[in-house]
């Protein structure tokens, strides 16, 4: 009984280890699926920013998204229409005053065909306006300028990049966006950030 009692130890150990290496191999088998799935979709994406840039000669420039002091203001996206959609709105400080403002498109959602009949615009308004530099947007209590139109890739995606955005204060209770044309006409479906404090 001995004898057998001992055999018998052997064998569960030997179909446990088995089971064990077994299990290890379709883990590793797992992962590597799951790397290759993830770099499909990034060569998905990075390839339609190109089949984009290319359609329309979008200008490449260079890639502040992943600067360290890049602030983003939202990442909630934003359709103007069904066919202009923007992800996230971000800024960095490159001046007393200064900033580069940038807006990312859904390349996806987006229309560039239909995006191109616009410009967009800012609506900034302060906590406190008196510290608005120019007279005029002292006694309106708010700041509005078009801000970009031409569309450019940065990095991996396609965005408006306003590089040289001059304003003060720094505390707003609110920015809205709004699109509008060469015909004065006007898309007033806001892009709304509310309690904005610039760096």
């Amino acid at each position: 009984m001995g004898f057998i009692y001992k055999n018998m130890k052997k064998v569960l150990l030997i179909l446990t280890a088995i089971a064990f290496i077994a299990c290890e191999d379709d883990k590793k088998k797992t992962t590597d699926t799951d790397t290759s799935n993830t770099e499909v979709v990034k060569e998905t994406v990075v390839s339609k920013v190109e089949e984009i840039s290319e359609k329309f000669n979008f200008k490449k420039v260079e890639n502040l998204l992943n600067n360290p002091e890049l602030v983003n203001l939202t990442s909630e996206s934003h359709a103007f229409e069904d066919k202009i959609v923007f992800q996230e709105v971000n800024v960095l400080k490159t001046g007393e005053d200064t900033y580069s403002l940038i807006l990312v498109f859904d390349e996806y959602e987006t229309d560039f065909e239909a995006y191109n009949q616009w410009k967009l615009a800012i609506i900034a308004t302060p906590k406190d306006p008196t510290k608005f530099l120019d007279e005029k947007e002292k006694q309106k209590g708010a700041r509005t300028t078009g801000i970009g139109s031409n569309p450019v890739v940065m990095g991996n995606e396609i965005v408006l990049h306003t590089p040289n955005f001059k304003i003060k204060p720094k505390e707003f209770t609110i920015l809205r966006f709004y699109l509008y044309n060469l015909k004065k006409e006007t898309n007033t479906k806001y892009y709304v950030i509310k309690d904005v404090t610039l760096p």
